[in-house]
């Protein structure tokens, strides 16, 4: 099973801001990583729109999610409304059909968090949010309010969206009617250069893979994408021009869409 994780906002969009100034897209991230981190460990594959604080328009979180063909899009994000709102609520997609089990899910996911939180559930909620124009079942939720003082305490607290995360990730393997170890992960590895950590990679058959893009911008190239021609354009600063295709000697698109790099050949 294939997961994209969508942590909302993010750069020079905030999102809401908390009772004590706590920023939503700081939350939004931060449970997002252990969301990957849990449901990765019962063997799914997960992929995150950001995993640092970047500036992301819908659009491209849109194209994002579809070229990694999950099979579930969750969106993170938290709440405002003033400091008496009080609640967990979820998204699902209100043009079109719903997807089979996406209102079920919503449901399932809104109520589980006011569980774990011991929170009031307030609803789900039929909505144009832009992400939930995805391809697969398409989930926002929203854990709470940052604008309560006491909700925006719990859910900053790291232990608590520890156990949130844990609480959603059983939500969704009993939803997908799967158990934990069913999938087998690739290695995460760490990609360094000069000493440097530049971003994470896999092990997959043997080769180290590093993303295209981070690894490439890393080594200052400039990185474009042909997608007529399936071939990524690296352009070093000399205007030279290195033309990589997939499934060539040296890059690869694995079934979840990413786009790798052998990493040996990336520090050549």
């Amino acid at each position: 099973m294939r997961v994209v994780i969508d942590p909302g906002h993010g750069g020079t969009d905030p999102g809401a801001i908390g009772a004590s100034g706590t920023l939503e897209k700081d939350v939004n991230l931060s449970l997002s990583l252990l969301l990957r981190e849990s449901l990765r460990k019962c063997g799914i594959e997960v992929f995150l729109t950001r995993e640092n604080d970047t500036t992301l328009s819908i659009s491209e979180r849109v194209v994002m999610i579809r070229t990694c063909k999950p099979d579930l899009m969750l969106s993170i994000h938290h709440n405002a409304g003033g400091d008496l709102a009080t609640g967990s609520e979820a998204l699902y997609r209100s043009s079109g059909i719903p997807k089979p089990g996406e209102v079920e899910l919503a449901k399932a996911l809104a109520t589980g968090v006011a569980a774990t939180l011991s929170i009031s559930y307030r609803r789900v909620l039929a909505h144009e949010h832009g992400v939930l124009r995805s391809d697969c079942v398409a989930v926002t939720l929203e854990s709470g309010f940052l604008s309560n003082p006491v909700e925006e305490r719990l859910l900053k607290d790291p232990d608590t969206q520890r156990n949130l995360a844990e609480s959603i990730t059983r939500i969704v393997i009993a939803h997908f009617g799967l158990s934990q170890g069913q999938h087998q992960e690739m290695d995460a590895i760490a990609i360094w250069r000069d000493g440097a950590y530049v971003c994470d990679g896999i092990l997959h058959n043997g080769t180290s893979y590093a993303p295209v893009r981070k690894f490439a911008e890393a080594l200052g190239l400039q990185v474009d994408w042909n997608g007529a021609e399936r071939m990524v354009v690296l352009t070093t600063k000399d205007i030279a021009t290195i033309l990589l295709r997939i499934d060539g000697a040296e890059i690869t698109q694995l079934e979840d869409g990413r786009i790798l790099l052998r990493a040996k050949a990336a520090q050549e």
